[in-house]
């Protein structure tokens, strides 16, 4: 929203936490927080787990189609915007491989 971007949340449950409308379209970004140099970015599907009569889930990697963007905010305030396609597949990420995807400092305005 710095930037002019308008920010929408999806009004029924989805796979991605906001809609972003930017000069590419509209985007679907999945948000994630770490306390950590690795970051989480799974999804959680209920009724997917070992055992489905005692309530529990399943975690799996997200789908292509499913979202087009991570954006991941570390507890040392450092946020990265990563595209779906280089972590496809994947369940969790070491942030320091996707360097590149690090916004700078002042990418947020107060």
């Amino acid at each position: 929203m710095a930037h002019g971007y308008m920010a929408s949340v999806p009004v029924e449950p989805t796979t991605y936490d906001l809609v972003v409308e930017s000069d590419d379209g509209l985007q679907r970004v999945q948000v994630k927080t770490t306390r950590s140099v690795a970051v989480s970015i799974k999804r959680t599907v209920y009724g997917n787990g070992t055992s489905p009569s005692s309530g529990l889930y399943g975690r799996i990697p997200y789908k292509p189609g499913e979202l087009d963007l991570f954006f991941i905010y570390t507890l040392a305030g450092s946020m990265y915007l990563i595209p779906f396609a280089p972590v496809a597949g994947m369940t969790a990420l070491r942030l320091k491989k996707y360097a590149n995807y690090l916004l700078p400092d002042d990418s947020m305005l107060l």
